[in-house]
């Protein structure tokens, strides 16, 4: 084998390599940005969830304090007549 044939066989081979290397860094850079998603979409479901029950609770809150207004209204109101 002539050394311009050796030459050329390592350069094939370094750029082999570097093809390989370059779709498993790709196929590492897909997976990390797939588990950020997946995290962001797992944040985002539980802020969606406390928001929620935060508006249950808001408007269990708002039905007491309706209420309670109507239970002293009619309260004052017997205690009056």
């Amino acid at each position: 084998m002539t050394t311009e044939e050796q030459t050329e066989l390592v350069e094939h081979e370094l750029e082999s390599q570097q093809e390989l290397f370059s779709m498993d860094f790709m196929e590492l850079e897909r997976r990390r940005i797939d588990s950020i998603n997946k995290r962001t979409e797992v944040a985002r479901a539980y802020i969606d969830a406390n928001s929620a029950a935060d508006q249950r609770q808001y408007s269990y809150h708002l039905q007491k304090m309706n209420s309670d207004r109507e239970e002293r209204k009619e309260t004052r109101n017997a205690t009056h007549h």
